[in-house]
């Protein structure tokens, strides 16, 4: 049994380092390596630690040594015209496959104006904000959306058939600005904070979840059993709206490209997991890309220099400058590890059998 001591902190450079090891050692080949932690490592770095390294052990190394994940796919891009390609991952990394289907809308974005994407067979993806990130970098108005395993009831339902099917739209704007990057799940709550509302032995606040029976769960540790089993279900946001919003992704994201949906999501021998991607070149409409990201700019200045309500004490930002705050801090500082992390990293460590002794060990 580890025990685990006072230093809590761990450099970005170690930490990526063993992301990196960990991928190498289920047999991911060098390049696709590099591409997955850099995913994870950003993602962690920018605060959203529900798609970060929580994910590393449970989500993408286990599943690789269990044959659910293949480490070495041969993905395949199929394109009939010059504006959309279709994606085959090959059962792979959803962060290889979507990084792979993310850099060849940006390549048609530039080249024709628009590039559109879809993908199947595929996995989780991580944070779908990273890849509208990357296409917003490019100087193109990113567009993207997932399919996921079904743990949301539609809208008057207890029964989980949608996903939490998240979408997320990116803007580029000024270099003085973070550019715009809007992500966000239809679910009313990700099973990622459900997950981390359990280890810090919190409940689950009222109205997220609901049993087979109608009745609302609390228990985050019940629920995540329920969700595992199907005994219950997330709420969709804004009910008739968020079940309205996870219905137009699952659409787009599995009928496009022929992957799977609602409960054929995780059954074997099937097209996994869909997502879809969009990058517009702002240059192609009656704009430069420059008078573009100047009126972008303006808008969302407009918005946070609004009047505040009373008794409120949240700043007025727009989506995008929270993460990029977070990204900038993370830099200068280590990655604070809590038990449940330092469990995972050591459970990687002996299971893959990397030579490393971490320093909470010491």
């Amino acid at each position: 049994m580890v025990i685990m001591k006072n230093n809590d902190n761990i450099s970005w450079e170690e930490l990526s380092n063993f992301v990196y090891q960990s991928f190498s050692a289920v047999g991911v080949p060098h390049e696709d390596a590099v591409i997955c932690t850099n995913v994870l490592i950003e993602t962690e770095m920018r605060g959203i630690e529900t798609h970060g390294l929580s994910r590393l052990k449970p989500f993408y190394i286990d599943k690789i040594m269990s044959g659910d994940i293949n480490p070495t796919p041969r993905i395949k891009t199929e394109q009939k015209v010059s504006v959309a390609a279709t994606i085959d991952g090959d059962n792979g990394l959803g962060m290889l496959v979507a990084t792979k289907a993310a850099d060849t809308a940006i390549l048609m974005g530039h080249e024709h104006g628009m590039g559109t994407v879809s993908v199947k067979n595929s996995n989780h993806l991580g944070a779908l904000g990273h890849y509208t990130y990357d296409i917003a970098s490019a100087d193109l108005i990113g567009i993207a959306g997932t399919n996921s395993r079904p743990l949301v009831a539609p809208h008057g339902s207890t029964e989980p058939i949608l996903g939490t099917n998240p979408m997320a739209f990116a803007f580029p704007t000024n270099d003085d600005e973070p550019l715009f990057n809007f992500d966000t799940a239809s679910s009313s709550i990700s099973r990622g904070t459900i997950e981390k509302l359990a280890r810090e032995g919190k409940a689950t606040p009222t109205g997220l979840v609901i049993g087979n029976d109608g009745s609302f769960l609390t228990d985050s540790k019940k629920i995540l059993q329920g969700l595992s089993d199907g005994t219950c279900a997330i709420v969709p946001f804004g009910e008739h709206k968020g079940s309205g919003f996870a219905t137009v992704v699952e659409i787009l994201s599995a009928t496009l490209s022929g992957a799977s949906f609602a409960k054929d999501l995780g059954k074997k021998d099937n097209n996994g997991i869909g997502h879809f991607f969009i990058a517009m070149n702002p240059a192609v409409f009656n704009v430069s890309i420059e008078e573009f990201k100047d009126r972008t700019t303006e808008i969302l200045r407009h918005i946070r220099d609004s009047n505040e309500r009373k008794g409120n004490n949240l700043a007025i930002l727009t989506a995008g400058i929270r993460s990029q705050g977070r990204l900038a801090q993370s830099f200068n500082s280590d990655k604070k590890l809590d038990d449940h992390l330092k469990k995972d990293l050591v459970a990687l460590r002996d299971g893959l059998k990397i030579n490393k002794e971490f320093d909470f060990e010491k």
